[in-house]
This record gives C-alpha cells, structure tokens and sequence, in this order.
C-alpha cells in the first residue's frame, strides 16, 4: 500500500504494445509475435475487431494489402465471402463483403494463434509514458484503465 491506502498500480512489462485491436492493430500485434515479441495488445471494446466487428462496417479497408493484414483478408475471402450484385463496375478495393461475425472469427482465431500476444479488452488507454531517448522523448509503454476502475502501467 502507498502512504494515503491507495494500492500500488499494477505492472505489466512486453517487448511491445498495440493500443486498438482492429484491422491495423490486430496484423501488428501479430506480425510482431512472429518475430519473436511478447506483446500486449490493448481493446477498449469487449471484443477484438475494431470497425468491422463494432459498427457493422461489411469490408475492412486499407492500403496496402500485404502481410498479415492480407491473411486476414484471404481468410475472410476463402471462408466467409458474401455474394455481391454488381450493377456496374466496382473498384478492385470495395468488392469484398463479409458480415461482422465472420471478421470477428477471423480475427479470435488468428491472435488466438498467437501465444505471445496478450489480449485485454475492456481496457483503455490512459496516457502514454515516454521517456527521454536519443534526439528527444520517446514511448515508453502506457498507462490503461481496466475494468472495475483498475490502472495497469505497461511498460514496452
């Protein structure tokens, strides 16, 4: 306990953090275990997804489409892909619609995959620690707030 009864904030330590588990977070958070790093990846939703999943969005989007993120897109592609009627020409990036469920599934299974990634939703950014680096401040991990009004510090 510190001086006052307040708790001492819990600390986590990764090599890196990935604040938001939607289409671009979640290939990084696992593009980064590939490589060999623990990782800690932060959703302030009760689930992983981001747009796709949360606001019925029927296609993720981006450029560019390569690495994982174009895993991700194969899958959903092999697995999940919904019939489209075309009246007219559809631009190559907008003829893909899969229903927010089946991102969902996607996206479970391949962090699911992935034993050094660390998942915690319903959880918040807070603020960001940096501290000072070569040439000026630099991210040193985060602050978050956890569910029932708990903080985590999260050093990366």
């Amino acid at each position: 306990m510190r001086k006052g009864g307040r708790q001492r904030m819990a600390t986590l330590t990764t090599d890196v953090l990935v604040i938001g588990a939607g289409v671009s977070g979640v290939p990084a958070a696992i593009g980064a275990a590939r490589a060999g790093a623990r990782v800690v990846l932060v959703e302030e939703d009760a689930r992983p997804g981001g747009a796709p999943v949360d606001n019925y969005i029927t296609m993720p989007c981006g450029l560019p489409r390569l690495g994982v993120y174009r895993e991700m897109l194969d899958r959903l592609n092999r697995d999940h892909r919904l019939p489209v009627e075309q009246a007219g020409p559809i631009p190559p990036l907008w003829d893909r619609w899969f229903m927010p469920g089946s991102c969902q599934v996607v996206i479970e299974t391949m962090l699911k995959a992935e034993p050094t990634i660390t998942l915690l939703c319903r959880t918040a950014l807070h603020d960001v620690i940096t501290e000072k680096g070569h040439g000026g401040p630099r991210v040193a991990g985060a602050v978050v707030n956890r569910p029932a009004g708990q903080q985590l510090r999260v050093n990366a």
